[in-house]
């Protein structure tokens, strides 16, 4: 069918990433608080005995990754339709969420496996040092992730290519994922890597763009804007 087109199809796609990575962030959340890191054999024994959640998460999480390219692919299109002179524009995005989608995949294959050695014959300190390095690395995707945001942000506002609004709303979350990656200096309680802040400030943000951008592409497609500006020289 002509009504659903590549665009359409995109915007179903956003959705899908986010049902699938909420639920997996449920899954997570319903763990509940770590005890305090300092005390390993507390920290491996509370990893051991919600592995089944932890691993649903790791799980979905790649799923979803999946379902994500599939999708920046579709915005990488959206970019490049400005013209050809926003190529760059279009290849940073997608190279940005590129890397984003491999730190996913990789956090969540360090998270799984903290959760695979878990047992009560491994060393706690282990654990706790896999943990750690899973949510370290799930820390720092949200810079790529604001490369992402921050380029989407200047395509939409000088090409309009969607809604401006959007644009602003890209440039809002891509400072917040600096933040939250900021928070890889916040110790190992809830304001760092291993804490619920930095899901709070790059989680929250990614969720409302994908849910905004995916309704904005499910829509009819606006004409892009005549005076779009293609690169920030002249």
């Amino acid at each position: 069918m002509k009504s659903w087109d590549w665009r359409r199809w995109t915007g179903v796609l956003g959705i899908a990433y986010v049902v699938i990575q909420v639920a997996a962030l449920v899954l997570f959340l319903v763990a509940g608080n770590p005890p305090d890191f300092g005390d390993a054999n507390k920290y491996a024994s509370w990893i051991n005995s919600n592995g089944g959640l932890f691993m649903g998460d790791a799980f979905l999480t790649n799923v979803a990754t999946v379902v994500l390219l599939m999708q920046f692919t579709g915005i990488r299109a959206v970019i490049r339709g400005a013209g050809e002179d926003w190529e760059w524009a279009a290849a940073l995005f997608f190279g940005a969420g590129l890397v984003t989608a491999a730190i996913l995949i990789a956090g969540s294959a360090a998270e799984a496996s903290a959760v695979f050695i878990s047992g009560p014959g491994t060393d706690p300190t282990i654990v706790r040092a896999a943990w750690a390095g899973a949510w370290m690395a799930l820390t720092f995707l949200y810079l790529p992730a604001a490369i992402a945001f921050g380029t989407a942000a200047y395509a939409v506002l000088r090409a309009a290519i969607l809604p401006r609004w959007v644009g602003w709303l890209s440039a809002a979350a891509g400072v917040l994922d600096v933040v939250a990656a900021l928070t890889i200096f916040g110790g190992t309680g809830n304001n760092g890597p291993v804490g619920l802040l930095p899901i709070i400030l790059g989680a929250t943000p990614v969720v409302v763009w994908f849910v905004a951008v995916s309704i904005v592409l499910l829509g009819r497609a606006p004409r892009i804007g005549q005076k779009a500006m293609p690169t920030g020289v002249g």
